[in-house]
């Protein structure tokens, strides 16, 4: 006979691990993170790009959505985003782990709030303040009413970052204006693809 109490012990042991391992990916409804999700931009310049959530798998102790941005079918960069109290956070970015994790979205989604960013991620360090506002705007994909993520003096590695980035519910990020350094990005929503 096979000795029974050390099956239970083994198993009562596992079942944390397991657990653990089922933990789910909180949502937020202003960037939904399912498996799957895929939202289709065209930048300024007419390259067209798809960021793509491709698993979901923790970073450290908190379960994180993996996002995929690829141009032409290549993946040219990649990140991790989890939903804390505080909001939507950057986790890790290109393989540099977000030390602490920041703020990339705050919630819950009050016109007016605002918050600090004070981190490094891998070796940059990345620092300013953020405040959420509200707009209507449209973009290839449609006409939405957005909360808007507004940074106007932040820095990573001392170079100086503004970003405009508008969220709307059920779909995600729908436009980013950035300014780096001299250089100046947009980004639009063509479509949303939903998950199956």
């Amino acid at each position: 006979m096979f000795c029974r109490p050390m099956i239970c012990l083994l198993a009562l042991v596992a079942i944390p691990t397991l657990l653990q391992a089922e933990e789910k990916l909180e949502e937020s409804p202003y960037f939904p993170l399912k498996i799957g999700n895929a939202w289709h931009y065209r930048r300024g310049d007419g390259v067209a790009l798809i960021v793509r959530v491709a698993k979901h798998e923790k970073v450290g102790d908190h379960p994180c959505a993996l996002l995929e941005t690829e141009i032409d079918g290549r993946v040219l960069a990649r990140e991790h985003l989890g939903v804390t109290k505080d909001g939507i956070c950057r986790f890790a970015a290109n393989g540099g782990l977000a030390d602490p994790p920041f703020v990339v979205f705050k919630l819950p989604a009050v016109k007016g709030s605002t918050w600090t960013v004070k981190c490094k991620v891998g070796p940059t360090p990345v620092q300013g303040t953020f405040r959420l506002d509200e707009a209507k705007l449209e973009v290839p994909a449609g006409k939405y009413d957005a909360m808007v993520a507004i940074t106007e003096d932040s820095k990573a590695n001392d170079i100086a970052v503004s970003t405009t980035q508008y969220y709307v519910k059920d779909v995600g990020l729908v436009k980013q204006l950035a300014k780096i350094g001299d250089r100046s990005f947009l980004f639009e929503l063509e479509k949303f693809v939903p998950a199956k």
